[in-house]
């Protein structure tokens, strides 16, 4: 979209991702969520903010924004600044990938599927 120059567009994707966030926040029922494969920037977000986020030893997750020049959004800060240590900045400053494991290991999702 930034290609085109479709700024529109980028603020609309924007706007929809982060009214998600607000409602699964505000959600006062359980929420599972099942990330089997890669789950990136957004996507990885809404996975930490569910109820009963999901993985198993083949998923990745990664707030991988930093490696375009963005911060990390969608609330990814709030759950990155929960990790322990500093482990949270690292990944919101490198945008590594974690694995499943490692993910469950974190904090940032229960079980595998």
């Amino acid at each position: 979209m930034q290609k085109e120059g479709n700024n529109d567009a980028i603020a609309s994707y924007l706007t929809q991702i982060y009214r998600l966030q607000v409602q699964m926040a505000a959600l006062n029922k359980p929420l599972i969520a099942v990330a089997p494969g890669h789950s990136f920037n957004s996507g990885a977000t809404l996975l930490a903010a569910s109820g009963i986020p999901l993985v198993n030893n083949g998923s990745k997750l990664a707030f991988n924004e930093a490696l375009f020049g963005f911060v990390p959004h969608a609330g990814a800060t709030y759950y990155l600044s929960r990790l322990p240590g500093e482990f949270g900045t690292f990944l919101a400053l490198t945008g590594m990938r974690v694995d499943g494991s490692d993910a469950i290991k974190l904090g940032l999702a229960h079980g595998a599927v």
